[in-house]
């Protein structure tokens, strides 16, 4: 079983402490709760929105497709991750 069908086995049936296994401190995964999807990273996390945080906005989660589209892949464990190519600074 991948670490990520562990984890949503978890989420079924959770412990007594109610903790998440694959958010233990120190941690760069991260869960939103609004779509259930784990990023590798915080700043995939805050990108997997359609727009930046604001009250009262219609503020949602890409899907599946849509993110996909915008260059996101999903790497061996399951997580949401952004495929960037690596562009080497040169010094002006």
């Amino acid at each position: 079983m991948t670490t990520l069908a562990r984890a949503l086995e978890f989420r079924k049936t959770p412990s007594a402490s109610g903790a998440d296994p694959l958010l233990r401190p120190g941690t760069r995964i991260c869960l939103c709760r609004n779509c259930n999807q784990y990023f590798a990273s915080p700043s995939t996390f805050d990108a997997h929105r359609t727009v930046p945080y604001a009250p009262y906005t219609d503020r949602r989660c890409y899907t599946e497709s849509e993110l996909r589209e915008k260059g996101f892949t999903t790497n061996s464990q399951g997580f949401w991750r952004r495929v960037e190519p690596y562009v080497k600074a040169v010094d002006k």
